[in-house]
């Protein structure tokens, strides 16, 4: 802390706290199961790439193909590494019943004080690093709670290959009822989501109880799968109880 001469201070703070990212893997330097490449449209959880993200696609008659590996990083932004959807396959119109997304699991463990379900629900702030050769909306869903209860939002890519970090602040979730059961199931999840067709939406920056409502309704989203030539990278993905974001914290 500097102290002026006309008795105002100011302060440089280090980061020094810990254990606050509850996404494990966010910085992609994990990659045990080698690149992923879709061949036909599975309606399950698919993991590869980078640890603990997993692909899915909603329909059996989903049209978009991609790979998902892991690639060289933004090192400018304190990553070696990052997780890259390479689109193979092209869907220039995405059919209403159809959603595609990367997505995250956090243990219900891991969300412990979390308090949803009460007047004292706690805010996360999800934070991460994006690039991607589409400019536009993209959405993003949090689910609670085995997936039934959720909140969409939205974020903008601003400019085309070109690095940018996004800030998303998810206020908790205050319906009564709505608690996470701790233990080892499924307590928060991440989606982001690729595709989501009109019976696919669901209205935006509120929480609502559905399993089939993935994208933001109301706007013109970008599609990532307009062209074989299109990638999207992603890297730097930390979740932390508050409405703040804090520089990453790297693990060993």
């Amino acid at each position: 802390v500097t102290l002026a001469t006309d008795g105002t201070c100011t302060a440089k703070i280090t980061n020094n706290l810990s254990n606050r990212n509850k996404i494990i893997n966010g910085d992609c330097r994990i990659h045990q199961r080698g690149n992923l490449s879709f061949t036909n449209s599975p309606h399950e959880q698919t993991y590869g790439g980078p640890d603990r993200f997993y692909q899915y696609m909603y329909a059996s008659s989903e049209e978009a193909r991609y790979d998902f590996k892991r690639a060289t990083g933004p090192a400018d932004k304190g990553f070696e590494y990052c997780a890259h959807l390479d689109v193979t396959t092209a869907d220039t119109s995405i059919h209403a019943d159809h959603a595609v997304w990367t997505g995250y699991k956090v243990e219900a463990n891991d969300c412990q004080g979390l308090d949803y379900g009460t007047s004292n629900a706690k805010s996360l702030t999800l934070s991460f690093w994006i690039k991607s050769s589409v400019t536009g909306t993209y959405s993003l869903r949090v689910a609670a709670e085995d997936w039934d209860d959720y909140y969409v939002t939205t974020y903008t890519i601003s400019s085309a290959d070109t690095w940018e970090k996004k800030t998303i602040t998810i206020p908790g979730d205050q319906r009564a009822g709505k608690n996470i059961t701790i233990d080892n199931s499924s307590g928060i999840e991440i989606k982001w989501i690729w595709a989501a067709g009109t019976n696919r939406v669901g209205t935006p920056n509120q929480w609502a109880t559905g399993s089939t409502e993935f994208g933001a309704s109301g706007i013109t989203a970008a599609n990532i799968f307009s062209s074989t030539s299109n990638n999207l990278y992603l890297t730097g993905v930390q979740l932390e109880v508050g409405d703040v974001a804090t520089d990453f914290e790297h693990r060993s």
